[in-house]
């Protein structure tokens, strides 16, 4: 698992004209949701196909119908909410895009863990402990869940 896109080994991988660091959280939640789902994924191939799905070398991420459409190259089943919490719960893995306050955008892997009743996060832009109302954090911004379903064959 990429626990945060700035971690070694990740954070000077080039994906489009950027370091991952910089634009990575899209390639990154695809391969840590493969990784959930219980595959053991390439994270080269994986980069190299979500990259194929960048506009303008990364400049300013992945927009998110591009994300869907790279979802979609990874034969990934999924379907997006505006603000279905309880079903986030339900489905154990969801990806939450959300643009932060200076307009920037975000692609945050959560895992539900029924038996803590808690959320885990991978490559959360928050940088001390995670939100632990999560409806109090996506408060103040703009955001969509994408409700990771199953792989297709």
């Amino acid at each position: 698992m990429i626990y945060t896109q700035t971690e070694k080994g990740v954070k000077n991988i080039r994906y489009g004209l950027f370091p991952s660091s910089y634009n990575g959280c899209s390639w990154i939640a695809i391969c840590n949701a493969l990784e959930l789902m219980g595959e053991k994924p390439n994270r080269t191939n994986i980069k190299r196909q979500a990259e194929s799905f960048l506009p303008m070398g990364g400049l300013f991420g992945m927009p998110f119908y591009c994300f869907e459409s790279a979802l979609s190259s990874f034969r990934i089943d999924f379907d997006i909410s505006e603000a279905d919490f309880e079903r986030m719960k339900k489905d154990r893995i969801s990806i939450l895009w959300y643009r932060k306050k200076d307009l920037r955008a975000h692609y945050l892997l959560c895992e539900y863990l029924p038996k803590e009743n808690v959320f885990r996060y991978f490559n959360p832009t928050f940088r001390a402990q995670p939100p632990n109302d999560l409806i109090e954090f996506l408060g103040a911004v703009d955001f969509r869940i994408i409700h990771i379903k199953r792989r297709m064959k």
